[in-house]
C-alpha cells in the first residue's frame, strides 16, 4: 500500500459519498458508494477482510482513490451510476449498450408538440417515455399510433389556413392532422396529443372508453363519416392491446424485475405492468457479471436503470432483497412526486409476476445462447479454442455427444447428439433403448450405447459399415455428460473396440470441468476453460441438447408404458382392439370418462363392457 493511499485511508469523512478505486495507471478500477465513506472504503484494506475473489484482485491493484461527498445516499446512488456509465469500470458490474436505448420524446414545450424518438432527455419541457431497448419495436408502435393519433412529427413554421400552401404527404394518407396549416385548433390537437400519452402510459382501456362513446355519439347525430373514422381507430388499438397480456385485475401499475444467468452471462428482464396489464417487456444484459452475486446484480441495475427512466410505476417488483432497494424506492418517490415501493414478494399476485418476468428471463437468455451459436465468428473461434485447450488433432468438425436418462431405474435411455461445424445437426441424432441394464446404472447404460454406436466401426473404419450415416461417420470428438466415472466407462468401450485414436473428453455438471483420459498413460486431466470461452459456450450447449433429447426420449417411453400397461389389464383386449381405442379417444383418462355406447361403437358390445368394467 502507497504512503498516498494510507495517507487517504486515514482521513477519510464519516458521511454519505462515493468512492473510486485507481490502479497505478489513475485507472478508475471500481465505483461505489457508500453511508459511511470512512468505514466503507476501510473495510477493503482490512487485513483478514472476507472478500469475494473478484474484490480480491481488484485491491490488490489499488494504488489511490478519490471521494466525492454527498448529502445523502440517494445522491450517492446517483453519482454512482453516473461515474460507473462514465469510466465503465471493470470490476463494477456495468449494463450494456445502454446508449442504444431510445426514448419517445413528447414535445410539449412547442404549440404543435411533435412526437419523435431520441436519445437525449435534456429537454426539460417534454415528456419522456422508454427507454426502449428495441428500437425496431418502439418505431414499429409508433406507426401503428399514428394512424389513430395523426400527430406532427415536421419542425416546418407555422403556414395557417390560409396561407395558400399544401400540407405535406403524410397529412393527404392520414397520418398527419397538419396543425400547421389551419387544419386543427389548438384545443384539439392537444387534446389528442394527451390521449397519446395516455396510451403510452399504458392507460389503453381510458383511452379506448373515450374513443368508444365518441363513435357513438357521432353516429346518433348521423355523422356517419367521423364514426367510421373512430371506429377505424379503434381497430387499431385494438390489434394492439391484443398483444398486451392481462396479471392483474386490480390494474396496478409495476415494474416487474427478474434475472438469469449462466456461467458467464447475465440478462434481467423488465416486465412493464399498466392498468393490471403487461404493455412492454425490456431485455438488459451486462458486462462483466461473472463473478458477481445474483444481489450485486440486481442493485447495480436498479441504480443505472432508474437514473434514466420516465413513467415511473406505484410498485417496483425484484426477485431477491438487496441493499438499495430502500434507496431506489425514496429517489423514485421524489420523481414520481407520490409514493413508490421497491418490493421483493413472497405470495400472490405480485409473487405470480415475479415468476412470469424469471421465466421471460429464461426464455430471453436461452435465446442469446442460441442466437451466439449462429455466429460463424464465434463459432470457429469456438472450435479453435477447444482443438488447443483438449490438444485435438485437428478442428473438431463432428462432435458427438451422449447422456443417459433414467427414473429409478425404468425405462432408461441413451441420447446421441450431433454437432457439425459447432451447429447442431438433427439429422443425425440418434436415441437408444437400454436392452441389457438392469436397475440404476449409468455407467452400464453408457457403455451399453458407445457399443451400440460405434461397433460397426470396430472391424475396419475404411469399409462401409451400414447403411446409417450417422453411424457411419468417425467423430471428430465425443462428448460425455459426466465426470471421471463416465469418461473411464466410456474410454474401456473405445478400447475394447480399437477406437483409443478418437477423442474422449466428459463435462462434469458441478464445476464445469473437462475431463480427458490420455490413452497412452491412463491418467485423468481435468481444466476448466475460461467462463467467458466460446469454446465452453459450445461444450454446454452440446451437453445440454444431449440432456433435452435423452428426457424427452424418456418420458416418452414412459407415456407409452404407462398406456399399455392399463389397456393390459383389461381380458380380452389385444393389440388391434388397443389401437382402435387410442385412435379414437387418444388417452385411458379419456376412454374411462366415455360413455358405454361411445367404446361400444369401437369395439362393440361385448369388448366394451369388459373395458368399461375394468378401466
Amino acid at each position: 500500500m502507497t504512503d498516498q493511499l494510507k495517507h487517504k485511508l486515514a482521513n477519510l469523512p464519516t458521511g454519505p459519498g462515493v468512492y473510486l478505486h485507481k490502479d497505478a495507471k489513475k485507472k478508475v478500477l471500481y465505483v461505489g458508494k457508500a453511508k459511511n465513506l470512512r468505514n466503507r472504503v476501510r473495510s477493503y484494506f482490512q487485513s483478514g477482510a472476507q472478500l469475494e475473489p473478484k474484490i480480491r484482485l481488484m485491491v490488490a491493484k489499488v494504488v489511490d482513490l478519490d471521494i466525492i461527498v454527498t448529502t445523502s445516499e440517494v445522491e450517492a446512488l446517483l453519482i454512482e451510476s453516473n461515474f460507473i456509465k462514465q469510466y465503465r469500470p471493470p470490476y463494477n458490474v456495468v449494463l450494456r449498450d445502454d446508449k442504444q436505448y431510445l426514448f419517445a420524446k413528447v414535445a410539449l414545450g412547442e404549440t404543435w408538440p411533435r412526437v419523435l424518438t431520441t436519445r437525449n432527455t435534456a429537454d426539460q419541457t417534454a415528456r419522456y417515455f422508454g427507454p426502449y431497448t428495441s428500437a425496431g419495436n418502439l418505431r414499429a408502435n409508433l406507426k401503428t399510433l399514428r394512424r389513430v393519433f395523426q400527430y406532427c412529427t415536421c419542425s416546418e413554421p407555422d403556414h395557417g389556413a390560409d396561407s395558400g400552401k399544401r400540407p405535406c404527404l403524410y397529412s393527404h394518407i392520414g397520418l398527419c392532422s397538419a396543425p400547421k396549416y389551419g387544419k386543427i385548433s389548438q384545443g384539439d390537437y392537444r387534446e389528442m396529443i394527451d390521449d397519446l400519452m395516455q396510451f403510452l402510459d399504458g392507460k389503453t382501456e381510458k383511452v379506448t372508453t373515450q374513443l368508444t362513446s365518441e363513435m357513438k355519439d357521432a353516429a346518433a347525430n348521423h355523422r356517419y363519416e367521423r364514426a367510421a373514422d373512430l371506429r377505424d381507430k379503434l381497430q387499431f388499438l385494438s390489434t394492439m392491446a391484443t398483444t398486451q397480456q392481462a396479471v392483474d385485475i386490480r390494474g396496478q401499475n409495476r415494474d416487474v424485475i427478474a434475472l438469469a444467468r449462466d456461467e458467464s452471462q447475465a440478462v434481467v428482464i423488465l416486465l412493464t405492468v399498466r392498468d393490471g396489464k403487461v404493455v412492454a417487456r425490456k431485455e438488459f444484459t451486462f458486462w462483466g457479471s461473472g463473478e458477481s452475486t445474483d444481489e450485486e446484480l440486481i442493485d447495480s441495475f436498479l441504480g443505472q436503470y432508474y437514473k434514466v427512466a420516465t413513467n415511473l410505476p406505484e410498485e417496483v417488483l425484484i426477485p431477491l432483497e438487496v441493499h438499495n432497494a430502500s434507496l431506489v424506492a425514496e429517489y423514485l418517490t421524489g420523481q414520481r412526486g407520490r409514493k413508490v415501493v421497491v418490493a421483493y414478494p413472497q405470495r400472490g399476485v405480485r409473487r405470480r409476476l415475479v415468476k412470469l418476468a424469471q421465466e421471460n428471463a429464461t426464455e430471453y437468455l436461452r435465446q442469446l445462447r442460441l442466437q451466439w451459436m449462429q455466429d460463424a465468428e464465434l463459432t470457429d473461434q469456438a472450435l479453435e479454442q477447444l482443438l488447443e485447450a483438449l490438444k485435438l488433432p485437428k478442428v473438431p468438425g463432428r462432435i458427438e455427444c451422449f447422456d443417459i436418462s433414467t427414473l429409478s431405474g425404468t425405462s432408461t435411455v441413451g441420447s446421441m447428439v450431433v454437432f457439425r461445424d459447432g451447429k447442431a445437426d438433427k439429422a443425425h441424432y440418434r436415441r437408444f433403448q437400454i436392452k441389457h441394464v438392469q436397475g440404476i446404472d449409468d455407467f452400464a447404460a453408457m457403455q451399453e450405447v458407445l457399443r451400440r454406436r460405434f461397433r460397426r466401426l470396430a472391424a475396419d473404419a475404411d469399409k462401409d459399415p451400414g447403411t446409417d450415416e450417422s453411424f457411419g461417420t468417425i467423430p471428430d470428438l465425443v462428448i460425455i455428460d459426466g465426470g471421471k466415472g463416465q469418461v473411464s466407462a466410456a474410454a474401456a468401450v473405445m478400447d475394447d473396440l480399437g477406437l483409443t485414436d478418437v477423442p474422449l473428453a466428459g463435462l462434469a455438471k458441478r464445476l464445469e470441468e473437462v475431463i480427458k483420459l490420455d490413452s497412452g498413460t491412463g491418467e485423468f486431466s481435468s481444466q476448466q476453460l475460461p467462463v467467458d470461452s466460446q469454446g465452453l459456450y459450445l461444450l454446454q450447449r452440446i451437453r445440454d441438447e444431449a440432456h433435452r433429447f435423452a428426457i424427452t426420449y424418456n418420458r416418452n417411453i414412459r407415456s407409452k408404458k404407462g398406456i399399455r400397461s392399463a389397456l393390459d389389464d383389461v381380458p380380452g383386449i389385444g393389440p388391434t382392439k388397443k389401437k382402435q381405442l387410442m385412435k379414437q379417444f387418444g388417452s385411458v383418462k379419456a376412454i374411462r370418462a366415455a360413455d358405454l355406447p361411445e367404446i361400444e361403437a369401437v369395439i362393440g358390445k361385448a369388448a366394451g363392457r369388459v373395458v368399461k368394467e375394468n378401466l
